[in-house]
């Protein structure tokens, strides 16, 4: 077991994508439902909040400066003083409105800049999200996935030849093959199923060893498996309901893990949304940054 440590105590409805802004020596990630974007610094402790228009699923890095995040109905470019500039809706990139509503959760970049943004229903209705993926360089999305209930952790194998993925009601996570010079996924196959009592799957990452970090939510865990399924490490959490976690630091040795206080109430939830830290005794990977 690694031993965890509160890393920052603003308590998140939806706490959501960490990730490591080599730029500023800062961890981003988002709450969710409250519209923020969340940040500290590793070294000072300095902490502020961008807020954005609508609900937003992820924060990403964009090459040069800004972010790239996943609002509500579709991908923005976020200025560092919080001005946005949105690109193409999912309802556009599909060529209809969708018959149940949705919004954007996790996002990831490949080495190459390209983007992953995933979608669920409000409700996490069965099958109504997609994934999608935005080029460097373009606007618009392009639907690489559809059936969805829950679409959230994505991470790329070091020879860049594997993308793994996981959709959080099936249980398990999955690989697919990965064409890098096109960003085309196909070959879908499970790595590992999990038990009920394990909790769902939610956002993972990846180390230097090409292991998998994967949360856990309702589990209380972020468990480490090698990318044929053998769980090899466990992070045991204070807070039942784990959503993601990233490498941060200089060194990429620490590993930051957000939670969530959505539908706990009660005694002993007084950490629940708090964000943690914990040293995993491992390297990891940078937060990839889209655009080109």
């Amino acid at each position: 077991m690694s031993a965890v440590d509160v890393f920052d105590r603003r308590l998140c409805e939806l706490g959501e994508g960490p990730m490591w802004d080599e730029r500023t020596g800062e961890v981003f990630w988002v709450d969710i439902m409250s519209s923020a974007v969340h940040a500290k610094k590793l070294d000072s402790g300095a902490t502020r909040t961008i807020t954005t228009p609508s609900i937003v699923g992820a924060v990403l890095p964009r090459r040069g400066d800004g972010f790239l995040v996943a609002l509500e109905h579709g991908p923005a470019f976020l200025s560092d003083d919080g001005e946005v500039s949105r690109l193409q809706t999912f309802a556009d990139a599909d060529g209809e409105a969708p018959e149940v509503a949705v919004r954007a959760n996790d996002a990831k970049c490949d080495r190459r800049g390209r983007c992953y943004v995933g979608t669920m229903a409000h409700g996490a209705d069965p099958g109504c999200g997609s994934l999608y993926r935005l080029d460097p360089g373009e606007t618009t999305l392009e639907r690489v996935l559809t059936g969805v209930t829950i679409s959230n952790g994505t991470a790329w194998s070091a020879d860049e030849t594997t993308m793994y993925y996981v959709d959080s009601m099936t249980h398990r996570f999955d690989a697919f093959d990965y064409d890098v010079e096109t960003g085309a996924i196909s070959n879908r196959r499970a790595i590992v199923e999990f038990a009920e009592e394990d909790g769902l799957p939610d956002g993972m990452t990846i180390d230097a060893e090409d292991c998998l970090w994967v949360a856990f939510w309702g589990g209380g865990a972020v468990r480490r498996y090698t990318t044929d399924g053998e769980l090899v490490q466990t992070i045991e959490l204070p807070t039942p309901q784990v959503t993601s976690c990233a490498f941060v630091g200089p060194a990429l040795d620490r590993l930051v893990i957000t939670t969530a206080r959505l539908g706990l109430t009660g005694d002993g939830d007084e950490l629940s949304g708090a964000t943690f830290v914990a040293d995993p005794g491992v390297a990891g990977t940078p937060t990839a940054a889209f655009g080109g």
